[in-house]
């Protein structure tokens, strides 16, 4: 029996935020199982490949990823799996050195 089958048998006090709760971590769960690679043009397929063959190696073969191109990045790229992001973007780099001057 599945956890939500067995709180619905139940019907305890609080099931709706109990299930919300659950909802919540199955979400965060999904996201730490894809890949989002954002670039500021599209990556030829050669590159794309070795992409996903490396995060598929560091986060498992289970591992799902979606491109998306983004001009507002410049240059570079970013890529988010669950919570880590890893940052190369020429728009990052801009805002980090506006930082320091």
């Amino acid at each position: 029996m599945s956890l939500v089958q067995s709180l619905a048998a139940k019907r305890p006090r609080h099931i709706i935020p109990i299930l919300q709760n659950y909802k919540r971590l199955l979400r965060l769960e999904i996201d730490k199982r894809h890949a989002k690679i954002e670039s500021a043009s599209e990556l030829n397929p050669q590159t794309s490949s070795k992409l996903v063959a490396s995060l598929k190696q560091k986060y498992g073969s289970d591992l799902t990823t979606g491109f998306v191109v983004n001009l507002k990045l410049l240059g570079g790229m970013r890529i988010r799996v669950g919570s880590d992001v890893w940052d190369g973007s020429v728009r990052n780099r801009l805002e980090r050195l506006q930082q320091q001057l």
